[in-house]
């Protein structure tokens, strides 16, 4: 019964010494990955970031060109005598 536990307890060593083996293999390919994927992010990140940007631009000139428009309707009504949109 002993000997049947010291090999029970050799087993889990070995088995636990192979995954240790096996992650200790393949961690720099791992960490290559994940740094590709921060990369990635990061990159992402940044068009987002200029994507808002451009949208936030745009928003702006919609404003002002709406602005613009009232502005001029506004005009067309004081000139006609009227305050209809046709």
């Amino acid at each position: 019964m002993l000997a049947s536990w010291f090999t029970l307890k050799g087993t889990r060593s070995s088995s636990r010494a192979a995954t240790e083996t096996a992650y200790a293999q393949s961690m720099p390919e791992m960490i290559g990955k994940v740094q590709d994927l921060l990369e990635q992010l990061e990159s992402k990140n940044g068009k987002i970031a200029e994507l808002t940007s451009q949208v936030e631009s745009q928003s702006h000139t919609i404003d002002a060109l709406t602005q613009q428009v009232g502005q001029m309707q506004r005009q067309i009504n004081k000139l006609t005598g009227g305050n209809k949109h046709e």
